[in-house]
């Protein structure tokens, strides 16, 4: 690897609201990378003293600590973070989240070499003790270059945590969607728009641990997870010029998801209707 002067500088956006419990471990994986020039700027959602003592102990000049009034949601940190890096690449980190040591390090070459706007990774899930879970999902489908539609369709296979962008692409794309109605959903609204200007790809590496906990703000009912994916549709429909094909495809997934979680029974009719012999 190049020495640091050498190497283009990342800025991770670390959004925090009172968990320091799990942010000390975040900032370790974070200035533990492979890839030494990074700079990682913490933004607490309202000022918190135990937050700013962990980034005070962790005693890097590569990593500091800000914080915005409180919004009750990520994205306003988040642009806070934006607005104040430095980087030729940019990066979120959740405050829960963990990197594996040669995250940055595999993506950075991807952009600087490829037609890519952004990089996103697999990822693995762990519990609130940081152990691996069972249950993963299987994004294999996804390896490779990808676009608005491909990501559109999905019900979403980009962690937030994983994502590598070009400052060429924040320039494009904007801030973080500051709308209150898209809390637990403005990153797959950022990413979309992000997507409508460039191409993307999804390493097969799981680079990047996402922590499932009591605390997340995705724990939400089914019900509630379709309104609020209702809204991110109708504000996608109307930011972006989406074809009427795909808007009537989306509308038909996103009401099948919430019956096929809603009423189990629902999907193994649909397969039997699927798998049924035409006639004639």
């Amino acid at each position: 690897m190049k020495n640091d002067r050498a190497e283009p500088l990342v800025s991770v956006i670390v959004s925090t609201y009172q968990r320091p419990e799990f942010l000390g471990l975040t900032l370790a994986s974070i200035v533990a990378q492979t890839y030494k020039n990074v700079e990682a700027i913490v933004v607490s959602d309202g000022h918190d003293a135990a937050t700013e003592a962990v980034v005070s102990e962790l005693n890097d000049p590569r990593v500091t600590y800000c914080h915005t009034p409180h919004a009750g949601f990520p994205a306003v940190p988040r642009n806070e973070g934006l607005r104040r890096s430095k980087g030729d690449f940019l990066a979120f980190c959740d405050d829960d989240d963990l990197w594996h040591p040669e995250k940055i390090a595999e993506q950075v070459p991807v952009l600087q070499e490829g037609p890519y706007g952004m990089c996103t990774t697999d990822y693995d899930y762990v519990d609130e003790n940081g152990n691996t879970l069972a249950q993963q999902n299987c994004y294999d489908d996804y390896v490779g270059p990808i676009d608005w539609r491909t990501f559109y369709h999905s019900m979403g296979f980009i962690c937030n945590a994983a994502v590598l962008f070009t400052r060429e692409m924040y320039e494009k794309t904007g801030d973080v969607n500051e709308d209150p109605e898209l809390r637990s959903h403005e990153d797959f609204e950022y990413w979309m728009r992000m997507l409508f200007q460039c191409k993307g790809i999804f390493l097969k590496q799981k680079l990047v641990s996402y922590r499932v906990h009591s605390g997340s703000i995705q724990r939400d009912t089914p019900w509630k997870v379709y309104r609020k994916r209702l809204v991110l549709h109708r504000i996608l429909k109307k930011r972006l010029d989406i074809p009427a094909t795909d808007d009537l495809r989306k509308k038909s997934k996103l009401l099948a998801h919430f019956l096929f979680d809603q009423y189990p029974w629902a999907k193994n009719v649909f397969r039997r209707i699927q798998n049924r012999p035409s006639s004639g």
